[in-house]
């Protein structure tokens, strides 16, 4: 029974790989001439860029880059760092964005803690969350890797802030953790089945690529990278509904119902959780920015937010006075040149 249930499961593994054209991807390296300039899809208002394209049927992956820059205003001690960053990359990306962070004089950051938790920790739920998540992508999470136990880091984040000095959310249930979690164990499950059978490498890149086409959608609109993100994880989740119903509708119930809720939390991030959090972000370091000029010594102040934030908070510090600097651009998914240079 045990076996018949294993063999079940990698079944429905093979059937959802196959759904999302998850084996089918090549590397620029191996269809290109040596020397061939990557040619940039720009997403997230500009803040990120991705050289993989579709070939035929044939998805060829390269590198998606995340951007910082720095922002100055005429006459003022202060320079403004915004880390753009991905919740999900490989190791080697989040030591870079330690190292930028940990040269700044005064760290904001976007909320990873609930409530009135110790400054510098991290929410248990979302950590695993987001550990589980990257992992069946071949990736590390944010939350993870990044240590917030620094004297000059703070949590400025209206969805996270502590009750009563701003609007914020709860964490997610018991229950949905738990269901989340369990979802995420069984694509877990049926990754580990499929690494004997695949190339699992190329199929997490596979599956990386198509992600990172979505997030490089019209560099025009910040929050068009949301919904293809949005729309991607819909059609994953239809793929993995039809799965289930053909078995019964109990294997990969929990997955369908933890995708649509990434779905709807997608579509709600593209729709509101940009400006309303910016806004009270922007509010909070006016007050460092009075008190850094009265000071009248340099100092550099980092927003460290995910890279969807940057367009936006262009914007509200136009209005102060800053002017943006050159985007430096650093390699988080490095697929295509990974242990090739």
């Amino acid at each position: 029974m045990l076996r018949a249930r294993r063999a079940l499961r990698l079944l429905a593994g093979l059937a959802l790989v196959a759904a999302t054209s998850a084996c089918s991807v090549q590397y620029r390296h191996e269809v290109e001439s040596p020397g061939t300039k990557p040619a940039w899809k720009k997403g997230m208002g500009g803040w990120m860029r991705y050289d993989g394209y579709d070939q035929g049927d044939t998805g060829i992956a390269g590198d998606l880059q995340v951007a910082v820059s720095e922002c100055r205003k005429d006459g003022s001690p202060v320079t403004i760092r915004l880390v753009g960053v991905i919740h999900i990359a490989d190791a080697a990306y989040y030591k870079k964005i330690q190292k930028l962070l940990d040269a700044t004089d005064l760290v904001l950051y976007e909320g990873v803690r609930f409530g009135s938790a110790p400054e510098g920790s991290v929410d248990d739920s979302t950590e695993i969350m987001w550990t589980g998540i990257s992992g069946l992508m071949g990736l590390k999470a944010q939350v993870a890797e990044i240590d917030y136990h620094r004297k000059n880091w703070r949590q400025v984040d209206m969805m996270t802030d502590v009750p009563g000095e701003a609007p914020a959310r709860q964490p997610m249930p018991p229950e949905a953790v738990a269901q989340a979690n369990e979802a995420l164990a069984r694509l877990a499950d049926l990754r580990d089945q499929l690494s004997g059978l695949v190339d699992l490498r190329r199929m997490q890149d596979a599956f990386k690529h198509n992600y990172a086409k979505a997030l490089a959608q019209d560099a025009s609109d910040p929050e068009a990278g949301f919904r293809q993100i949005a729309e991607l994880v819909g059609q994953l989740r239809q793929a993995v509904a039809e799965l289930s119903e053909r078995t019964g509708g109990k294997l990969l119930q929990n997955v369908e119902q933890a995708l649509e809720r990434l779905e709807g939390a997608m579509r709600r991030m593209a729709e509101t959780l940009i400006t309303g959090r910016n806004e009270y972000l922007v509010k909070a370091l006016a007050k460092d920015l009075a008190a850094a000029e009265k000071a009248g010594k340099p100092k550099t102040i980092a927003i460290f937010y995910g890279a969807g934030h940057m367009p936006d908070f262009l914007k509200r510090l136009d209005a102060l006075g800053y002017q943006r600097g050159k985007l430096n651009f650093h390699t988080a998914w490095a697929m295509n040149t990974r242990g090739f240079n």
